[in-house]
């Protein structure tokens, strides 16, 4: 199979971009259809998508993004979260590698991508007491984003073997572990952490064992979702006075959970859940209503609520979404549909491109 991926033009044609780059200038042509994940900071909503970054600067609506050929350190954004305290997006790639965007400096962070890990994989970044906690597929990594370091590295397994752990949160006592086969969780204050006899699981939750993908600490509460891997099965649970009870039994799928001020969002599959600080609905979105038409059918994968009520969506198929005072507005950057291309032809001063593979 010959298969040709789109990463960067290198070659630039006559004619395509003489107006707007410097002669000789690399120049890329990515995919920004496809958005990921949600980031908010005071003044900027960042976006992840297959392309690289895009963001929206509420001072001025102005729309830009970071890619790789002048930005980014690498391809392939798994996910990304922002260190108010910092100030300081945190992004992490597929292949494990990170950035820490500031506001004039990017610091690349590879430690993680040079180790020798079979099937190492970030699933997570959970910022607790102005430090970054990645979930990992062998434990969890702790950033020290003042010294923009790796400081401490926990594998939390049995016998100090690997875990891979899904979602990392705390409250004012412990510290949880979301992971494949339950929560673990360790004193904050009165425990090694890097001791694994210092996690213990916790027991007295519903299924206990099973899969854990997704946590949240709203309210005042400890929130975990179970998802046992079938079509819209998810369970809520919520950490109730030492139990943990069913928690908003209507929520059956969590693609994303988020704690924005005070109020928690959830993507959930065709559709969008915004719960508030008494753990009631206050918004449920199952459709979009873009001036040009209304998607009935929306597939959100990451929601955030801003300070002045405006939704921020990633949306798999509709990309990056601005939804405010009923109207709802694609944030869109200029781009093919798909990184992945069959072909390009030169047509006067415009670059055709066609998606897919050729067998």
């Amino acid at each position: 199979m010959k298969k040709i991926i789109l990463a960067v033009i290198t070659l630039l044609f006559t004619n395509i971009t003489y107006a707007q780059h410097r002669q000789g200038s690399w120049q890329d042509y990515l995919s920004y259809a496809r958005a990921s994940k949600i980031a908010l900071s005071p003044d900027k909503v960042y976006c992840a998508t297959g392309g690289g970054i895009i963001f929206y600067d509420t001072r001025d609506n102005s729309i830009n993004k970071l890619s790789k050929t002048a930005d980014l350190s690498d391809f392939e954004i798994q996910t990304i979260e922002w260190s108010e305290e910092n100030k300081v997006l945190i992004v992490a790639y597929k292949n494990c590698n990170i950035d820490l965007i500031f506001e004039k400096k990017i610091v690349n962070l590879p430690d993680i991508k040079r180790k020798q890990i079979t099937g190492k994989n970030i699933n997570g970044i959970s910022i607790i007491d102005n430090e970054a906690y990645l979930a990992c597929s062998f434990g969890i990594v702790v950033l020290n984003l003042q010294k923009q370091e790796v400081k401490d590295t926990y594998i939390i397994g049995e016998s100090a073997g690997y875990m891979s752990v899904n979602d990392v949160e705390a409250d004012s006592e412990y510290l949880y572990a979301a992971t494949d086969n339950g929560i673990l969780r360790a004193d904050r204050h009165n425990s090694n952490l890097l001791d694994f006899n210092s996690w213990k699981r916790i027991e007295n939750i519903p299924r206990a064992n099973g899969k854990f993908n997704h946590l949240a600490f709203h309210a005042g509460k400890i929130i975990a979702n179970y998802t046992p891997g079938t079509w819209f099965e998810d369970e809520m649970y919520v950490l109730n006075g030492g139990s943990w009870e069913p928690y908003r039994r209507e929520i059956k799928f969590a693609a994303d959970m988020q704690v924005n001020g005070n109020y928690l969002t959830i993507a959930s599959r065709r559709q969008i859940f915004i719960v508030d600080g008494n753990h009631n609905i206050s918004r449920h979105i199952t459709n979009y209503r873009f001036p040009d038409k209304e998607v009935s059918s929306i597939d959100p994968l990451s929601v955030a609520l801003s300070a002045d009520g405006t939704i921020w969506i990633a949306d798999e198929s509709q990309s990056f979404i601005r939804h405010s005072n009923n109207n709802y507005e694609r944030i869109t950057y200029s781009g093919p549909i798909d990184n992945t291309i069959f072909s390009l032809h030169q047509i006067g001063s415009a670059l055709w491109v066609t998606p897919g593979n050729k067998t």
